[in-house]
């Protein structure tokens, strides 16, 4: 029996020091007027969070920042 994959990855990928400071001009560039960022608890702790709001905010991008009751890593059953 054959398996299939199919696999759909991001479009663009940026990388390299200083490249999350953009990330509020790279949400304005997809034309996106308020994105949904997804954090579990752990990156929740980091403070990441509040540099996501506060970097969408200083490009006038109001983010939607959901860090509740997300499992790193779901459980396999």
């Amino acid at each position: 029996m054959k398996k299939h994959f199919s696999f759909t990855g991001a479009k663009k990928i940026i990388f390299g020091n200083g490249s999350f400071d953009m990330l509020g001009d790279h949400i304005r560039e997809m034309k996106a007027c308020r994105p949904l960022v997804v954090l579990d608890r752990n990156l929740s702790k980091t403070g990441l969070k509040e540099r996501i709001a506060d970097i969408c905010g200083k490009s006038g991008v109001k983010a939607a920042i959901f860090d509740k009751q997300v499992e790193a890593e779901p459980r396999l059953e």
